[in-house]
């Protein structure tokens, strides 16, 4: 027997889940006010950061992430806890290779249940041979695969 008030309940979550959909769609306008000349594109990927001190990536403090938004500036990416360092050096599997970029923190955001937010602005791309400790970093960010 078909039943109104279950189709009615199907129907609430149907249109929660529309709004949330809409609400976080990669081709919403912009916040007015917001004045950026590069677009962001909203991929997700998983990433190792680590504080960028004295010319070097403490890989004792690196935690994984996931990017939100990326652009060919910088990125936002998703945490589980803040990092108080203002580098940071950002490690990603791509083509079965590791790369680090080196990134300045531009924002902090509490996002509540214990996630945050940082908007990075990358600088220059970093090489193993150029610095040793990236040697570290490397294992933690093979086989990171896109979302």
């Amino acid at each position: 027997m078909y039943s109104f008030d279950s189709h009615k309940k199907e129907l609430d979550v149907q249109s929660l889940l529309r709004r949330a959909i809409d609400a976080s769609s990669p081709n919403l306008l912009p916040p007015e006010g917001e004045l950026r000349w590069d677009s962001r594109s909203n991929r997700t990927f998983p990433l190792v950061l680590a504080p960028w001190v004295d010319e070097r990536a403490l890989v004792a403090e690196a935690v994984t992430a996931l990017s939100k938004n990326l652009s060919s500036q910088g990125l936002t990416v998703l945490l589980a806890a803040p990092i108080e360092a203002e580098q940071l050096v950002v490690g990603l599997w791509l083509d079965s290779q590791a790369y680090f970029l080196l990134g300045d923190v531009r924002h902090r955001t509490p996002l509540g249940g214990g996630y945050w937010q940082l908007g990075i602005e990358l600088s220059r791309r970093l090489t193993s041979t150029e610095y040793g400790s990236l040697d570290k970093l490397e294992p933690l960010t093979e086989g990171l695969a896109a979302c």
